[in-house]
């Protein structure tokens, strides 16, 4: 009779003891879950840093790797843009050649005593075999006994050749002021390609204002105001103004050249993202430790 109490006792305190141990359970499974999401969480965060952080690290490296050279060059630029205001300068005179005799004039009937380039910006054409035709915004005019087919190609081409070595010239002042980082750029500048390609078709351009001259000379001959006369052709003030263009591309050139520039250090092996790779291949294996299940002690036996 005195047993009984003691298993009716005990029967409630097992059940209470079982129950903790299941609660404690459940939480020590609820805890281990939370835990692992958040070393997933965390690890996953943790490769994403480290592949920003290597990231900036590999563009300050590469910025660190190439040190900043000043590529802008304002002295060859100076010298470009007296080459274009000359060139310009030489087209827009009309005294290329100058000339004394001969029965050259004009629609007016005036003798002309100079030609220039600029007479030639505008389509023409030959009404018989000494009179030429032009028009220049919205007017007429007429030149007698100046110009042969001859003639008026060789002027056509120095019109050309000396746009053209305008637009170089025009290419190569950009390029010294703005000094552009890009490989293929930076050869032409510093090499100065487009500088001498001006000189040469200058050059070219004063050779066949030469042969200009003798032809202009020819056809005056052919064509005197009066029998006997004396025929002198020169060359006029655009012919000296595209020579010292000629020279001031020379001089651009040369401030290109001459320019000393500091050789550039070859690119440092790039190890750190390595590294990082390992690094986050080592996270993504390691293995999640669950944290230790703690079990709570059972209650006092209570009788």
């Amino acid at each position: 009779m005195l047993n009984m109490p003691v298993e009716s006792g005990s029967r409630p305190s097992t059940q209470t003891e079982t129950e903790s141990q299941s609660q404690s359970h459940s939480q020590s499974e609820s805890q281990s879950s939370r835990s692992r999401s958040r070393s997933s969480r965390s690890r996953s965060g943790d490769g994403s840093r480290s592949r920003r952080r290597s990231g900036r690290r590999r563009r300050h490296r590469r910025h660190r790797g190439y040190p900043k050279i000043p590529e802008r060059n304002f002295v060859g630029a100076a010298c470009s843009m007296f080459a274009i205001v000359g060139t310009c300068t030489a087209l827009a005179k009309s005294e290329c050649f100058t000339f004394q005799g001969g029965s050259c004039r004009d629609g007016n009937g005036q003798y002309l005593s100079s030609l220039g380039i600029s007479n030639f910006f505008f389509n023409g054409y030959f009404v018989n075999s000494t009179t030429y035709e032009f028009h220049s915004f919205g007017m007429q005019h007429h030149l007698y006994n100046c110009l042969d087919a001859g003639l008026l190609s060789v002027l056509k081409s120095i019109l050309s050749l000396t746009v053209l070595s305008t637009l170089f010239t025009s290419v190569a002042f950009v390029l010294d002021i703005i000094g552009p980082k890009q490989k293929h750029l930076m050869l032409i500048r510093r090499n100065g390609v487009l500088n001498i390609s001006a000189v040469f078709l200058l050059v070219t351009v004063c050779g066949m204002c030469y042969w200009a001259a003798m032809l202009l000379s020819v056809n005056l001959h052919a064509h005197k105001r009066a029998q006997g006369s004396r025929v002198l052709v020169d060359f006029g003030i655009s012919y000296y103004i595209l020579i010292s263009a000629a020279v001031s591309n020379i001089v651009a050139t040369a401030c290109n050249l001459l320019r000393r520039y500091p050789p550039s250090p070859p690119p440092q092996p790039d190890t750190q993202p390595i590294l990082n790779d390992v690094d986050q291949l080592l996270l993504r294996d390691e293995p999640v430790v669950p944290p230790s299940h703690i079990v709570q002690e059972p209650p006092p036996y209570v009788p």
